[in-house]
């Protein structure tokens, strides 16, 4: 599907955004992100393309991309880190989910290249079933109970609800805002 690659090598301006990044006393960079939510083996080469393309200018922060469990590409990027929704959209699916989902990833990588799991954390939605926030806790747990070397959490505000009418997104749910919180001090 794609005949010519997006030839960011070449793009002067996102070149030089990235330097300014790299530059910045105040920078507070921790990993380049790389990809989001990509899917397939045809992937990989793209992904270690552009991993290459930070390593070049900054060898200091590793890469990493994001599937929605595809573990085929975790090979792209230096980190892994995938998606794991099994409450969206009104499915009711098994928070244990994320553990499975986290072990095989393990199995299918390695224990050589870190995992990041990113669990959903929108909040309950009056309009659709979705996880309540002792389902992001138990999703939390479980991955890091399987291993993950890192939780980001998918709070996206609005999940398409910019007028607050689904009350769908943390942005709307201070319970599940408040349950993270409490989750990230007690990781600390």
């Amino acid at each position: 599907w794609e005949t010519t690659p997006f030839p960011f090598e070449t793009n002067v301006t996102m070149r030089a955004q990235i330097q300014a990044v790299i530059n910045d006393p105040a920078s507070r960079v921790g990993m380049w992100y790389i990809a989001d939510e990509v899917g397939g083996v045809a992937w990989v080469p793209k992904l270690q393309r552009a991993s290459k393309y930070f390593h070049d200018m900054d060898d200091n922060h590793p890469t990493f991309s994001l599937t929605a469990g595809d573990h085929d590409c975790a090979p792209g990027a230096d980190i892994y880190a995938f998606d794991c929704y099994p409450r969206y959209y009104g499915g009711t699916g098994l928070v244990t989910r994320t553990s499975d989902t986290t072990a095989e990833a393990y199995k299918r990588v390695g224990s050589f290249q870190p995992i990041i799991v990113v669990p959903q954390a929108f909040g309950e939605s009056p309009k659709q079933p979705t996880e309540k926030p002792e389902h992001v806790r138990a999703m939390s747990y479980l991955a890091v109970v399987r291993g993950a070397k890192g939780m980001f959490w998918y709070c996206w505000k609005q999940t398409g609800d910019w007028t607050g009418d689904a009350r769908q997104g943390m942005g709307w749910n201070p319970p599940t805002a408040e349950v993270v919180k409490k989750v990230i001090a007690e990781y600390k």
